[in-house]
Protein backbone atom coordinates (compact mmCIF):
# COMPACT_ATOMS: atom_id res chain seq x y z
CA UNK A 1 0.00 0.00 0.00
CA UNK A 2 2.74 2.57 0.43
CA UNK A 3 4.57 1.59 -2.82
CA UNK A 4 0.74 2.47 -4.37
CA UNK A 5 0.39 5.67 -2.25
CA UNK A 6 -2.45 4.66 -0.23
CA UNK A 7 -1.40 4.38 2.56
CA UNK A 8 -1.88 7.65 4.10
CA UNK A 9 -1.72 9.43 1.04
CA UNK A 10 1.25 9.25 0.22
CA UNK A 11 4.36 7.28 -0.83
CA UNK A 12 6.95 8.27 2.13
CA UNK A 13 5.05 6.99 4.74
CA UNK A 14 6.94 4.19 6.72
CA UNK A 15 6.86 1.97 9.69
CA UNK A 16 8.27 4.58 11.81
CA UNK A 17 5.34 6.93 11.32
CA UNK A 18 3.11 4.46 11.41
CA UNK A 19 4.93 3.59 15.19
CA UNK A 20 3.97 6.82 16.26
CA UNK A 21 0.28 6.45 15.60
CA UNK A 22 0.15 2.80 17.08
CA UNK A 23 2.02 4.80 20.49
CA UNK A 24 -0.71 7.88 20.45
CA UNK A 25 -3.37 5.15 19.88
CA UNK A 26 -1.87 3.10 22.71
CA UNK A 27 -1.77 5.81 25.23
CA UNK A 28 -5.29 6.79 23.97
CA UNK A 29 -6.50 3.17 24.67
CA UNK A 30 -5.06 3.39 28.00
CA UNK A 31 -6.71 6.71 29.13
CA UNK A 32 -10.32 4.87 28.25
CA UNK A 33 -9.32 2.43 30.53
CA UNK A 34 -10.14 4.98 33.34
CA UNK A 35 -12.91 6.65 31.72
CA UNK A 36 -16.71 6.13 32.31
CA UNK A 37 -19.09 3.28 30.50
CA UNK A 38 -20.19 4.83 27.18
CA UNK A 39 -18.14 7.94 27.21
CA UNK A 40 -14.56 6.22 25.92
CA UNK A 41 -13.35 8.08 22.71
CA UNK A 42 -12.83 4.75 20.75
CA UNK A 43 -13.67 6.64 17.83
CA UNK A 44 -10.40 8.77 18.26
CA UNK A 45 -8.15 6.05 18.13
CA UNK A 46 -9.22 5.66 14.55
CA UNK A 47 -8.92 8.92 13.75
CA UNK A 48 -5.41 8.95 14.94
CA UNK A 49 -4.60 5.57 13.06
CA UNK A 50 -5.61 7.15 9.84
CA UNK A 51 -4.11 9.52 10.08
CA UNK A 52 -0.62 7.88 10.25
CA UNK A 53 -1.67 5.13 7.91
CA UNK A 54 -4.85 3.89 5.90
CA UNK A 55 -8.71 3.63 6.98
CA UNK A 56 -7.86 -0.13 7.14
CA UNK A 57 -5.07 -0.04 9.81
CA UNK A 58 -6.97 2.39 11.57
CA UNK A 59 -10.03 0.15 11.83
CA UNK A 60 -7.75 -2.94 12.67
CA UNK A 61 -6.73 -1.46 15.65
CA UNK A 62 -9.78 -0.03 16.69
CA UNK A 63 -11.57 -2.68 17.13
CA UNK A 64 -8.43 -3.82 18.83
CA UNK A 65 -8.40 -1.78 21.29
CA UNK A 66 -12.44 -2.02 21.74
CA UNK A 67 -11.96 -5.60 22.51
CA UNK A 68 -8.92 -5.32 25.19
CA UNK A 69 -11.16 -2.48 26.61
CA UNK A 70 -14.20 -4.73 26.65
CA UNK A 71 -11.77 -7.36 28.46
CA UNK A 72 -10.56 -5.17 31.09
CA UNK A 73 -13.11 -3.14 31.75
CA UNK A 74 -15.68 -5.93 31.87
CA UNK A 75 -17.79 -4.07 29.45
CA UNK A 76 -21.48 -4.80 28.37
CA UNK A 77 -22.58 -6.33 25.07
CA UNK A 78 -24.36 -3.55 24.36
CA UNK A 79 -20.95 -1.01 24.85
CA UNK A 80 -18.94 -3.42 22.82
CA UNK A 81 -21.59 -3.01 20.34
CA UNK A 82 -21.06 0.75 20.22
CA UNK A 83 -17.17 0.63 20.05
CA UNK A 84 -17.50 -1.77 17.40
CA UNK A 85 -20.01 0.54 15.12
CA UNK A 86 -18.18 3.67 16.09
CA UNK A 87 -15.06 2.21 14.80
CA UNK A 88 -16.83 0.72 11.77
CA UNK A 89 -18.61 4.05 11.15
CA UNK A 90 -15.05 6.31 10.97
CA UNK A 91 -13.52 4.01 8.95
CA UNK A 92 -16.27 3.89 6.26
CA UNK A 93 -16.00 7.71 6.79
CA UNK A 94 -12.22 8.18 6.55
CA UNK A 95 -12.98 6.03 2.85
CA UNK A 96 -15.75 8.95 1.97
CA UNK A 97 -14.15 11.56 2.98
CA UNK A 98 -10.62 10.83 0.23
CA UNK A 99 -13.39 11.09 -2.62
CA UNK A 100 -15.78 13.76 -1.19
CA UNK A 101 -16.30 17.26 -1.41
CA UNK A 102 -17.60 17.21 2.35
CA UNK A 103 -14.28 17.81 3.96
CA UNK A 104 -15.44 20.67 6.10
CA UNK A 105 -18.24 18.43 7.57
CA UNK A 106 -16.46 15.29 8.63
CA UNK A 107 -15.95 16.80 11.74
CA UNK A 108 -19.71 18.09 12.20
CA UNK A 109 -20.55 14.39 11.20
CA UNK A 110 -17.35 12.70 13.69
CA UNK A 111 -19.51 14.77 16.80
CA UNK A 112 -22.88 13.41 15.89
CA UNK A 113 -21.46 9.94 15.81
CA UNK A 114 -19.86 10.00 18.69
CA UNK A 115 -23.26 11.35 20.42
CA UNK A 116 -25.76 9.92 19.16
CA UNK A 117 -24.43 6.62 19.16
CA UNK A 118 -23.52 5.87 22.57
CA UNK A 119 -26.56 7.30 23.23
CA UNK A 120 -28.55 4.70 20.89
CA UNK A 121 -26.86 2.06 23.22
CA UNK A 122 -26.96 3.56 26.74
CA UNK A 123 -30.48 3.72 26.26
CA UNK A 124 -30.52 -0.14 25.00
CA UNK A 125 -28.28 -0.97 27.93
CA UNK A 126 -30.70 0.56 30.81
CA UNK A 127 -33.45 1.35 29.43
CA UNK A 128 -33.40 5.11 30.32
CA UNK A 129 -32.08 8.53 29.18
CA UNK A 130 -31.32 10.89 31.71
CA UNK A 131 -29.97 14.41 30.45
CA UNK A 132 -26.94 14.42 33.02
CA UNK A 133 -25.73 11.58 30.53
CA UNK A 134 -25.48 13.62 27.55
CA UNK A 135 -23.80 16.58 29.71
Amino acid sequence: QRLEGRLSGNKTTDYSRLLMGIILASLLGAICGFLPAFARPVLAISIIVTGFGSEWIGLCVSIYYSVILAVICQMSVNELLCYLILSLACSMLFAAWENSKLKKSFILIVCCLQTVVPTIFYYLEYKELIYKVLK
